[in-house]
């Protein structure tokens, strides 16, 4: 569980929506907007029913995914300390909420607003959110329906800007910053393992062997009235190691050197190279892909999120900053008023 179980905190903005079909029950009575303040941020006050509208989001779709029985887990938050999912899960909360109104605030100076159809969307989207509730969570919690407004056309704003930082950002990752490259490794080795797992070098005859083995076993790819495939040869010398591997340029230098890498950058899908010498045997390497295209996609998807992430932090770090200079989680959160909301039934 601890690896299921991303405990970093998470600069993304909060999807309400996933509240719309989650809660159930029937509203019959305005509630007078909750006076509890959980926390500060700047000149402005957020209070309980605010707070609870995005943590019972996070709660829903934890326990959804992870069950019931996830916030009393432990797992290492970003500063490496052991907390409980609860414990993380609550800052990252509040991290969101601050997050959300840094970037609600800065929608003037991106020129960004919401257009009518956007705005009766969110107001469409809180009603819906509202009228969901029961008369108990209402009551307990001091929700408005202005509040439930307030989030939803906050959240849509937000999002807004994030994406107009981003673009104005103009962030782009190469393709061959992200190549991946498939290749089949022939690999005669030329060590073994104990019960242990040390790894013991073989005897000079044996190595002899396994340079002869490597020997034939080219001979045989290369013979075209007796075709045969990298799997068979790999099953008929018994290798246990090497085999079909999907790797980076970097990785490939780390695995092999960075003469066989441009060696292997030189050839051709479906080429294989001669019998190569490293330190711990014989390898025949055959180029499957040059260029994994499905695994560079997703390479290029996973670097420009990460880089798009950092770009992002950088900026709202400084914002956040210059709104309130001194916030401590700790020392400004009210805790006794942010623990009336409930993370485990």
């Amino acid at each position: 569980m601890h690896n299921m179980i991303n405990a970093k905190k998470r600069y993304i903005l909060m999807l309400i929506v996933l509240l719309l079909c989650g809660l159930t029950g029937c509203k019959e009575k305005q509630a007078e907007t909750s006076t509890q303040k959980v926390f500060s941020f700047g000149s402005e006050k957020v209070f309980l029913d605010e707070v609870w509208i995005y943590a019972e989001t996070v709660i829903e779709g934890y326990e959804q995914k992870y069950g019931a029985q996830v916030w009393t887990i432990e797992t290492k938050d970003e500063d490496e300390s052991i907390k409980t999912m609860e414990e993380i899960t609550r800052k990252d909360i509040i991290e969101n909420i601050r997050l959300t109104k840094t970037l609600a605030g800065k929608a003037e100076a991106y020129g960004v607003k919401l257009t009518e159809e956007e705005t009766a969307e969110a107001v469409t989207q809180a009603e819906t959110f509202y009228n969901n509730l029961t008369d108990e969570q209402i009551r307990q919690m001091g929700i408005a329906k202005e509040t439930a407004e307030k989030v939803f056309k906050e959240n849509m704003l937000a999002s807004k800007v994030y994406e107009k930082v981003l673009a104005d950002g103009n962030i782009e990752v190469s393709d061959e910053s992200v190549r991946r490259t498939t290749i089949y490794d022939l690999y005669f080795a030329c060590f073994t393992e104990d019960a242990a797992g040390n790894v013991l070098p073989m005897s000079e005859d044996e190595k002899k062997q396994q340079l002869t083995n490597a020997s034939e076993a080219l001979n045989a790819l290369y013979d075209t009235e007796n075709p045969v495939d990298y799997d068979t040869l790999a099953s008929r010398y018994n290798l246990k190691h090497g085999g079909l591997r999907t790797l980076s340029k970097a990785e490939l230098i780390t695995e092999y050197g960075e003469d066989l890498t441009e060696t292997i950058y030189g050839m051709e899908n479906g080429a294989c190279s001669q019998v190569v010498e490293t330190e711990y045997g014989y390898h025949i390497i055959g180029v499957v892909a040059l260029t994994d295209e499905e695994a560079t996609g997703k390479a290029k998807e996973e670097a420009l999120e990460l880089k798009k992430k950092e770009y992002f932090q950088s900026i709202y770090a400084d914002w956040a900053k210059k709104i309130d200079k001194n916030w401590n989680y700790e020392k400004d959160v009210d805790k006794s008023v942010y623990e009336k909301i409930p993370f485990a039934n």
